[in-house]
Order: C-alpha cells, then structure tokens, then sequence
C-alpha cells in the first residue's frame, strides 16, 4: 500500500474512493532502554501485502464509477509522523481503520461519517492487559461506525509485538466493505439528541 508521509496528502474524497488507513507504529525504546510493546505488528509484510491483494482484487472486480465508487485504495500510515491537523484531514478521508488498539483508533471521531464509502473499523488486540477494554469499539458503535474487534490469542502475542491473523484480517474487511456499501453508516439518532437541550 502507498507510505503515507506529510508531503503526499490525499486529494479524493469518500465519496469516490474507499480508503483503507492501516495504522502502524514505529518501534521506539523507552526510558529505561527498553522496546518492548505487546501492540508492535511483528509481521508486518506479510499483513500489508494480504490487504494489497484484497484491494488488488476488489479492484478488478469493481466496473470503475459502479455506485460512484472509482477504486479501493489501502494507506499505510504512522501517526507520529503527523501533526493533529494533519491527522484529522487525513482520518476525515478514510472510509476504514485498521490497526492495534490504541490512542490513534480514537481519531476514528474524525472520520467522513455520512459519506457514501463510510465507515468502519478494525481493531487487532494483542493478549494481555489491554484485553478487557471495550472503549474504542463502544465509541464507534455509538457514532454509527461499522466495528470488528480482532483479539490475537497468547500464543502469537509477545513482549515484542504480536503476529496478526492477516487472512482473518482481510476476511473481516472485505466483509465489512460488503456491507458499507449495502448500507452506509450514519450518526445514531439517539447520539445527537442532547437531553439537557430538549423542552419539558
């Protein structure tokens, strides 16, 4: 998929292109020296050429215009190598997020709700402590996203990093493209009704 970085913005909105931003991290070392992070993808290759190939061959069955939609186009993107504005415009034209739990899914708030090719999001949770936590799925429900929740078993997670199911990955996407463009995904009503504004 294409590198994101600050100088190659993106120009196609939503409306004509289903984009997939797979967000990454670069390895850093903590203060004590050490860079050890259960959320690293330790396959990483491997899960980026699995997802070109989905976009690969949901392009060629796709008849250009079908619906509106030109193409299916995957973004491989590190959030650390953005500014916040930066991040937001780049979320606000993206139709699905994958990546591990963590802060950056919850620029998901961001995303291009209402427009024809959204949303969705995947989320890949490595075994261990951030196992309970629901907040990024609760939030992307609530806002109407379309939400799958990845949970890789103790035994392909490490200290290191974990190594992400890449087939189950790809299912769950094409699956969830299947059904964005059924039915496009919109704010719940209930999310914008503010019950401290409504009238006795």
């Amino acid at each position: 998929g294409l590198l994101a970085t600050p100088k190659n913005g993106f120009v196609s909105s939503t409306e004509k292109v289903l984009r997939v931003l797979l967000v990454v991290r670069k390895i850093h070392k903590n203060l004590w020296g050490s860079n050890r992070s259960s959320r690293n993808y330790l396959n990483l290759p491997a899960l980026v050429s699995s997802l070109n190939e989905t976009m690969k061959i949901l392009n060629s069955n796709l008849q250009v215009g079908e619906g509106g939609l030109h193409k299916h186009e995957l973004v491989v993107i590190d959030f650390n190598d953005y500014s916040f504005d930066e991040q937001v415009k780049l979320i606000g034209e993206t139709s699905i997020m994958i990546g591990m739990h963590g802060a950056g899914m919850a620029g998901s708030m961001h995303m291009p709700i209402g427009t024809r090719f959204c949303c969705g999001m995947i989320e890949i949770y490595p075994h261990g402590e951030f196992t309970p936590i629901r907040g990024h799925g609760n939030m992307a429900r609530k806002m109407g996203i379309k939400y799958e929740r990845i949970d890789i078993p103790s035994a392909q997670s490490e200290s290191q990093g974990a190594h992400v199911p890449v087939t189950e990955v790809s299912s769950k996407l094409v699956e969830m493209i299947s059904k964005m463009r059924i039915t496009p995904t919109c704010i719940i009503p209930d999310v914008i009704t503010d019950p401290f504004l409504e009238k006795p």
